[in-house]
């Protein structure tokens, strides 16, 4: 079961029979993975937390900023802190060609764990604050969040491998 639908199955149960202090432990359970302590994977060191903290903020730095007249400019900008498997999915639809945002600037950005990870793997929550302007000349600021997975590349450096965004506007 991976990581998403165990985070919904605790949000149902918990939906159900309300936040106390006797789930923690089955919450714990569900974001650290579940299974037995043979199927854990090697916790993530100090080191590992803030090297991979470091690419899934400087990813969202560089990916934030856009320009309606130089639309792809950041999709190169992002490279070096992805994998290549997700850098040519991203290649393929990472434009915002056609919308009616003509310049996203970054304002500000708060970087959160999601879970403790492990040595191979990290996610995070990248919250941001974005200044908009769009087609109409109308400006507005604009909350995106972004869950971040890192993973760490057969050559020992961490990379985004996912991203899913989600927006207040």
């Amino acid at each position: 079961m991976n990581k998403h639908v165990r985070i919904l199955l605790v949000i149902g149960i918990l939906g159900l029979f309300g936040f106390g202090f006797s789930h923690v432990n089955l919450f714990s359970w569900v974001i650290g993975g579940g299974g037995s302590p043979a199927e854990t994977k090697p916790t993530a060191t100090e080191q590992d937390a803030i090297k991979s903290r470091e690419v899934a903020e400087s990813f969202v730095r560089h990916y934030v900023p856009y320009d309606a007249d130089n639309p792809l400019a950041y999709i190169d900008k992002i490279q070096p802190f992805v994998t290549n498997d997700f850098f040519k999915r991203f290649a393929k639809t990472g434009s915002l060609t056609g919308s009616e945002i003509t310049k996203k600037e970054l304002k500000a950005l708060k970087v959160f764990p999601v879970d403790g990870g492990n040595a191979t793997e990290m996610e995070w929550n990248v919250v941001t604050v974005q200044a908009l302007t769009l087609k109409s000349g109308t400006t507005m600021d604009d909350e995106e969040w972004f869950w971040v997975t890192v993973v760490k590349d057969s050559d020992g450096k961490w990379r985004v491998s996912e991203l899913q965004v989600s927006s207040d506007g």
